[in-house]
């Protein structure tokens, strides 16, 4: 079993301090925007970049290929989707909901601090707060809500491994 054969949720503390800071983050959201279509999308006051650009984040994330090639290494297919980038200006806004992802996701914190509540298998509910540098391992189909403590910005990995039904 390899680091990223996700069978629970893992928290990496301290993951990589070296993070994008806002101007990183505000580029992206105005050229996604300014695409048009479903590069920007808006959900509950937070803000979902999908277009990016894959050559300037390898080279903003300290150890990108190492992470990239772990996850390629020990999932079915292979194959990392396109990172989207999640910001949100303001604090207590809300949440994004309770929801599972039908992919494992893993979630770098790059701004401001973030609350995460997971439902473990066995209904255990656990709440893990990831400040600037942390990375969260969530595995598919796990239940979990995310909401921001403070402005924050993000980008979210996830992996095309489905999980067994």
């Amino acid at each position: 079993m390899g680091l990223f054969n996700l069978q629970e949720p893992t928290v990496f503390y301290g993951f990589d301090q070296k993070v994008p800071d806002w101007d990183f983050f505000i580029k992206h959201a105005n050229y996604a925007k300014n695409l048009g279509g479903n590069h920007f999308r808006v959900f509950n006051g937070y803000y979902f970049v999908v277009e990016v650009f894959e050559d300037e984040i390898q080279n903003t994330i300290h150890g990108y290929q190492d992470f990239y090639n772990q996850i390629n290494s020990n999932h079915d297919d292979g194959i990392m989707a396109r990172p989207v980038f999640l910001i949100s200006y303001f604090n207590n806004i809300g949440n994004l909901g309770k929801h599972k992802d039908p992919t494992d996701q893993f979630f770098w914190n790059c701004i401001g601090n973030t609350i995460w509540d997971v439902e473990l298998e066995n209904g255990e509910n656990m709440r893990y707060v990831l400040s600037p540098g942390d990375m969260i391992a969530i595995p598919a189909n796990t239940y979990h809500n995310v909401s921001s403590a403070t402005p924050r910005a993000g980008i979210t990995f996830s992996s095309n491994r489905k999980a067994d039904s």
